[in-house]
């Protein structure tokens, strides 16, 4: 991912927070805790932090936006992001050859290895994939965002906002569409230093808990409504990645981060904020899910537990996923990405790539 300015400590904090949101969200959904039948506070809880993940995606093209429109396209880092991809798709594609070598049949295992050895082209990791196509597009959104005027750039938004968020239409439609319009959001508020309730910033944290607030009240409604339509209507418009609750919630989560204080140079809030994408690859792997979370982690167990202890072995859970990823992401760039592209052959080949297309 992007590095941001020392003096921006804050958005790195903002970084890790939106891994935290991903993994609670997969702790529910890939763990099951939401959809456990019998309606309970535990099952409340999971339906709560099933919403934070598309928050925490947004937030984390937002990231990119805000700082990738300022830079140049480097293949070294393009390389970079595959390699680390690589990396833990074929880990983990060993770990599950160990596990459960004996339960795949020729077909699952040819598959299998071809998705875990071609991950982005497979789309093994739906996030990863999309934003790498993101960063391959980035120096013609960028050369797009720096020759607009901001009459012709707000016009845009308006246009992407009633098509993809207000009435949501196949025009707009794909994943890539959706991280080009969080992108170009996001470089709006970099180009134009855009900042709402800046002297008042509480008000941009109501903004930001109200949306998330009624989500989660018109998803529980759903559930007593009992309505197939709804609950579809529901997970397409309300609880989607740019359905107006979900971007407003992240548009002024990301603004009072913006307008926020906070500054330093703690070199372990950086070091997390570095290795999230890793945290993400660790923890999200198609083959490794099922194990993580009821192998190892015994979500199910949980379930009917009592929800002081159901929290508490949610914190432990995200603790641990990110220590391990943490750990794991820095020992890769050490022993494995380090010794690669310490040459400096290698940085000028790329610099001579990065130049003809900049």
């Amino acid at each position: 991912m992007e590095k941001v300015n020392k003096k921006e400590i804050k958005f790195e904090i903002l970084r890790i927070i939106s891994m935290v949101m991903i993994i609670v969200t997969h702790y529910s959904g890939h763990g099951g805790l939401a959809n456990i039948e019998t309606m309970s506070i535990n099952k409340l809880i999971g339906i709560f932090l099933t919403i934070s993940g598309n928050v925490g995606v947004n937030l984390f093209v937002f990231i990119s936006g805000f700082f990738l429109y300022k830079s140049k396209f480097k293949v070294k880092k393009l390389i970079k992001l595959e390699l680390e991809i690589l990396f833990y798709s074929v880990s983990f594609y060993i770990i599950n050859l160990i596990i459960n070598m004996n339960k795949l049949n020729n077909m699952d295992l040819l598959k299998i290895t071809i998705n875990s050895v071609f991950p982005v082209f497979r789309g093994l990791y739906w996030f990863p994939t999309i934003y790498i196509g993101l960063y391959l597009l980035s120096p013609f959104i960028n050369k797009l965002i720096k020759r607009m005027e901001r009459k012709n750039y707000k016009a845009l938004l308006i246009i992407l906002f009633i098509g993809i968020s207000l009435i949501p239409t196949s025009m707009f439609s794909g994943r890539i569409m959706l991280f080009i319009y969080l992108y170009l959001i996001a470089a709006y508020i970099s180009k134009y230093d855009i900042s709402i309730f800046k002297n008042k910033n509480w008000k941009n944290i109501i903004m930001a808990i109200v949306p998330y607030v009624l989500t989660f009240i018109i998803k529980v409604a759903s559930i007593y409504i009992d309505n197939e339509n709804i609950s579809q209507f529901i997970s397409e418009y309300i609880m989607a990645h740019a359905s107006v609750f979900m971007l407003l919630t992240t548009f002024s989560i990301f603004m009072a981060v913006k307008n926020s204080k906070i500054n330093g140079n703690n070199k372990l809030v950086f070091t997390l904020g570095e290795t999230s994408f890793a945290v993400y690859l660790v923890h999200d792997n198609l083959y490794f899910r099922e194990i993580l979370w009821n192998g190892i982690f015994h979500t199910s167990e949980f379930f009917y537990a009592n929800i002081f202890i159901l929290i508490i072995h949610i914190i432990l859970c995200v603790i641990i996923i990110y220590a391990f990823g943490t750990f794991i992401e820095l020992f890769r760039k050490k022993c494995i990405e380090k010794p690669i592209f310490k040459t400096t052959k290698f940085d000028r080949f790329f610099n001579e790539i990065d130049n003809c297309i900049n």
